[in-house]
């Protein structure tokens, strides 16, 4: 993966998605490849990348499959898929994500850490490491998951709600940031 330059594909758009495995992110991965754009996808679940890649073929899709919380896999990711895109990056999609259920106080120290590993810093780490792809590239957009449980506090799951909270708020600040750029943010 990664072998191939942005001239071999003849995509003229790219998007990257976290979480592309499933659910949000496979679908959007889908729908991308068939609108025409290259599709980076990102996951830590490699057998279902590999299905993704089989199902949409490589000259469509780049899986990688990372740990967003690995921050130099990560890096190393976004790398090889700016070489595959002559450094360019239309749409980038934060959307890796995973839940804790249930009572706070009954929810292992470990899970909390997970999520906010994966749903926050994992997040912050993508769009750190990709923005400069998206302000070489007239028009990007730079996009994040939150939930319907960054607009209310969900019970059962305080510390998914509280990272969603956390993304909510960390793109509604970079889009002021961003706002003398060609780079628009935002949440889902």
């Amino acid at each position: 993966d990664g072998v191939q330059s942005a001239m071999d594909t003849d995509l003229a758009k790219s998007i990257l998605v976290t979480g592309a495995a499933s659910g949000i992110g496979l679908a959007t991965a889908r729908l991308f490849a068939r609108e025409g754009w290259l599709v980076g996808a990102i996951d830590v679940n490699a057998v279902a990348l590999e299905d993704l890649s089989n199902e949409l073929g490589p000259k469509r899709v780049f899986v990688r499959a990372v740990d967003v919380t690995d921050r130099p896999a990560l890096l190393a990711a976004v790398d090889a898929f700016a070489a595959r895109t002559g450094g360019h990056l239309d749409l980038l999609f934060a959307n890796a994500g995973i839940d804790a259920k249930g009572r706070f106080d009954e929810t292992p120290w470990e899970r909390v850490m997970a999520v906010v590993g994966v749903n926050l810093v994992g997040a912050l780490s993508l769009i750190h490491a990709t923005l400069p792809l998206l302000k070489a590239t007239p028009g990007s957009l730079c996009l994040a998951t939150a939930s319907a449980s960054a607009i209310f506090g969900t019970a059962n799951m305080a510390v998914y709600s509280a990272t969603k909270h956390a993304i909510k708020g960390f793109t509604e600040a970079l889009a002021v940031e961003l706002a003398p750029t060609e780079v628009r943010a935002a949440d889902v």
